[in-house]
C-alpha cells in the first residue's frame, strides 16, 4: 500500500516539500540583487528602477517563501530603495519609501493566505490518508491532492502515486475527456452532499457509487469524494 502526503494546490509549487534553499540564501540572494539593480540604476540617473526591479523581485519571493523571510527581504530592499533615493527631494524620497512600504506590506500579506491555504491542504490530507475508508480530494484544476490509504490501495499501481494525477483520468476515462472535465466542473460548482457514480481501471468496467462534497471557498476550495 503507498500512501502520500505531499499535496498540491492550484497553480502553487506541486506540493509542500521544504524548499530548495535556506533563508539565510535567499537573503544573500536578495542583497546582492539589490546591490546589483542599484548599480545599474546610477547608470540611469534619469531614472528610478531600484523601487520597481525591488517589488518584482519581492513579489517572486512571496510566491515561494514564508511571510517572515518575505518581509526581512522586504527590509533589505528597502535599503536599497532609500539608496537610491538619497539624492532626490525630501517629498520624492518620501512619496516613494512609503509606496514601496506599502507593496511590501501587501506582498507579505499574500505570502501569509498562500502559506495558509498551503497548511491547510496539508492538514487535510494528513487527516483523508489516515481515514478509514476510499476517499479522495481534488482541487479546481482538478488534481489529485490527497487519497486515503484504502483509496490507493484500491486503485491500483496503474496511478502510483495517486496524489499528482488528474481526477478525470483516474475516475471518469469511461467518458471522452472533454466531457468528463465538464461533469468535474459541474461537481465542483454544487454546494453541499451530493451522489454520483465514478469508474476505475480493472474493475469489470463497473460503476462505483460515490458521494461527493465541495468544502472551502476561492483557492482553498476542495472537492471530496468517498466511494
Amino acid at each position: 500500500m503507498n500512501t502520500n502526503s505531499n499535496l498540491q494546490s492550484p497553480g502553487e509549487p506541486a506540493s509542500q516539500a521544504p524548499p530548495p534553499y535556506g533563508p539565510w540564501v535567499i537573503y544573500a540572494a536578495s542583497l546582492f540583487y539589490g546591490i546589483l539593480i542599484l548599480i545599474i540604476d546610477k547608470a540611469f540617473r534619469d531614472v528610478l528602477l531600484t523601487p520597481m526591479l525591488g517589488l518584482w523581485w519581492l513579489m517572486g519571493i512571496a510566491f515561494f517563501r514564508r511571510p517572515k523571510e518575505v518581509a526581512i527581504v522586504g527590509i533589505i530592499l528597502m535599503s536599497c530603495v532609500v539608496g537610491s533615493l538619497i539624492h532626490e527631494a525630501i517629498p520624492m524620497m518620501v512619496v516613494r519609501c512609503v509606496s514601496f512600504i506599502i507593496s511590501s506590506t501587501l506582498a507579505v500579506l499574500f505570502a501569509s493566505q498562500k502559506w495558509r491555504a498551503s497548511e491547510r491542504f496539508m492538514q487535510i490530507s494528513k487527516i483523508i490518508e489516515s481515514v478509514p475508508a476510499n476517499v479522495v480530494a481534488a482541487d479546481e484544476q482538478g488534481m489529485i491532492i490527497a487519497a486515503s490509504g484504502m483509496a490507493v490501495e484500491l486503485i491500483g499501481d496503474i496511478y502510483k502515486p495517486v496524489c499528482g494525477h488528474v481526477f478525470t483520468d483516474v475516475f471518469m476515462h469511461h467518458i471522452q475527456p472533454a466531457s468528463a472535465l465538464k461533469i468535474y466542473r459541474e461537481w465542483f460548482q454544487r454546494s453541499g452532499r451530493f451522489e454520483c457514480d465514478i469508474q476505475l481501471h480493472d474493475h469489470d468496467d463497473k460503476p462505483l457509487k460515490a458521494t461527493a462534497e465541495c468544502s472551502g471557498t476561492g483557492p482553498s476550495r476542495i472537492l471530496v469524494v468517498m466511494f
